[in-house]
């Protein structure tokens, strides 16, 4: 699902394939992390992730786990 990342410093773009803009994968994506307790934004097919620079090692991990597993589910419904 994920075709390009993206960074500058820790702004992360994560772009998730070549979905029509009308399947909002970006919004589903970040709707499924939000029901996992993390808070990250869509712009169109693009996840962005904007971590606070004082963010540990290992919520940074917990936060990734979540983003990968949220990109998983969503995967799986479009297919």
């Amino acid at each position: 699902m994920v075709s390009e990342v993206r960074r500058l410093g820790t702004m992360t773009g994560i772009e998730l394939g070549s979905y029509d803009a009308s399947l909002r994968s970006g919004f589903r994506v970040c709707q499924e992390a939000r029901r996992r307790g993390v808070w990250i934004r869509p712009l169109g097919n693009v996840v962005v992730l904007m971590p606070p620079l004082g963010m540990t090692l290992e919520v940074l991990d917990e936060m990734l786990d979540v983003v990968c597993e949220s990109i998983r589910v969503v995967s799986k419904e479009l297919a």
